[in-house]
């Protein structure tokens, strides 16, 4: 995600003072796998489009999707969002009968190996606990 921000930029002469607009690459908020996702995916003729739709109900718009078809669409953002360092929480649920849009939910994967702190013993337990709500 590009993001534009506002620098004062002063030179040796103080009355000389510019103003610039750079532009600053930053991450986009699902890109930090820092908290669970829903994935919608929408197919329309030979075109998907997909939104990542965070707890806050906040929507993330805009992800290039190079498939041509809707199950091709569904692995392609599977295998990123895996690298990227979320894992599936369930299958792929279509929300309409003839399967133009889907929907699956992703979480932060959990760091493996034995819980050695405080704060990985809060997270599984948490987990656990929408594990079981949910």
């Amino acid at each position: 995600m590009l993001v534009y921000t506002k620098h004062v930029c002063y030179t040796n002469n103080t009355k000389d003072i510019r103003e610039a607009t750079v532009a600053e690459q930053q991450p986009s908020r699902y890109e930090t796998a820092k908290e669970p996702i829903e994935v919608w995916l929408r197919q329309d003729n030979m075109k998907v489009d997909c939104w990542i739709v965070y707890e806050d109900e906040s929507t993330d718009v805009g992800l290039d999707i190079s498939s041509l078809s809707m199950r091709g669409a569904q692995r392609e953002i599977t295998g990123y969002l895996i690298a990227t360092g979320y894992e599936p929480v369930a299958r792929w649920h279509a929300e309409v009968e003839d399967g133009s849009e889907t929907v699956r939910q992703f979480r932060p994967k959990r760091p493996e190996g034995p819980i050695t702190t405080m704060g990985d013993l809060e997270e599984w337990i948490g987990t656990e606990r929408k594990k079981r709500e949910g």
